[in-house]
């Protein structure tokens, strides 16, 4: 068998309570079904339906007219009222909605946070001084004329009482011992004092305004989100061209500016619009909610955003006045009863 999956499961299960047989084939295109308005032949799968205009690509065009020559299509056929006017379409057999997929905004490191106010050669510079200011504080105090190596009242900075003094002062931890005892390193002590105290300010400054405006971008709302009902030229969204989904804003005259945004950002396949939300080439993915559900459980740096809207579900498709409809319909309700 060419396929398997949930549809083959359920089309094994309806073959069996029927007793029917089935030659299984798939849609020569791969499509579900879009519909062309106006005569397009070169695109379809039949053109029988063409003198009213009404044209059919993928599993819809098998079944629709008098040249379709499929019986039944078992996929995952949203059912909408435009499908509905040319093909029946059972009870759902799984209900859906339409979401939203976008890429998970990344979570900071709380140690990076605290470093972001200051770049990263600041850091480093500022480091470097810390241990430049204790070397010469150490120096200076031991070249004073107030030390003298015969007087132990009156000893130098000690290499490590010199480091202690410079990372006090720029800690504001405080000083209980190891001060300079000659001029100079007094004075070089009040400047690095001075130093520490607007470089704190400065970096508590921007600490703070980083942490309450520079957030990071979060993900959308949902489809009610600005930047979906007022497109700006740096957030794209889009959907699957010829999908039940470009149907449903297609018909949508409140979402008409929407549409003809995203209208040129389609994809041909999910898989494609998957991976582009992947590699960051297009933030938002409009799709139903089962398949990008299962992609972001599979993909941690994917998730679904907002509530689910434009509410259907899937449906066996059969031609308009099948004998098998009325069945396969109870038979569906009797899968859900059982369930």
């Amino acid at each position: 068998m060419c396929c398997w999956g949930f549809c083959i499961d359920l089309l094994l299960n309806l073959a069996e309570k029927n007793a029917f047989s089935f030659n299984l084939f798939l849609a020569r295109d791969g499509q579900y079904g879009d519909l062309i308005e106006g005569p397009d032949v070169n695109n379809l799968v039949n053109s029988s339906l063409a003198a009213v205009g009404r044209n059919w690509t993928g599993m819809i065009g098998h079944l629709v007219g008098e040249t379709g020559n499929a019986d039944m299509a078992v996929a995952p056929l949203t059912i909408n009222p435009e499908r509905s006017q040319d093909i029946y379409l059972t009870k759902p057999f799984k209900y859906q909605g339409i979401t939203i997929l976008v890429k998970r905004t990344p979570i900071v490191p709380a140690l990076v946070s605290i470093l972001q106010p200051f770049r990263g050669s600041l850091w480093l510079l500022l480091m470097a001084t810390v241990h430049v200011i204790a070397i010469l504080m150490w120096l200076l105090d031991r070249l004073s004329p107030v030390y003298s190596p015969d007087d132990e009242d009156c000893p130098s900075l000690s290499p490590s009482e010199s480091f202690w003094f410079s990372w006090s002062v720029i800690l504001n931890s405080g000083l209980l011992e190891g001060t300079p005892r000659g001029l100079s390193g007094r004075v070089l002590g009040i400047i690095w004092s001075g130093f520490t105290m607007i470089m704190v300010a400065s970096y508590t400054a921007n600490l703070a305004a980083f942490l309450v405006l520079d957030t990071p971008e979060t993900p959308i709302s949902g489809i009610n989100d600005p930047r979906l009902r007022n497109p700006v030229q740096n957030f794209s969204f889009a959907t699957v061209r010829g999908s039940a989904v470009d149907m449903f804003f297609r018909r949508k005259t409140e979402w008409a500016n929407m549409y003809r945004v995203m209208e040129a950002n389609h994809y041909l396949t999910v898989d494609d619009a998957v991976q582009a939300v992947r590699d960051e080439d297009l933030q938002a993915f409009i799709w139903e909610s089962s398949r990008l559900e299962y992609e972001a459980s599979m993909d941690c740096s994917l998730v679904t955003v907002g509530e689910l809207f434009g509410r259907s579900g899937y449906g066996v498709g059969l031609r308009k006045g099948s004998p098998w409809a009325e069945k396969i319909t109870l038979d569906i309700l009797d899968l859900h009863e059982s369930e």
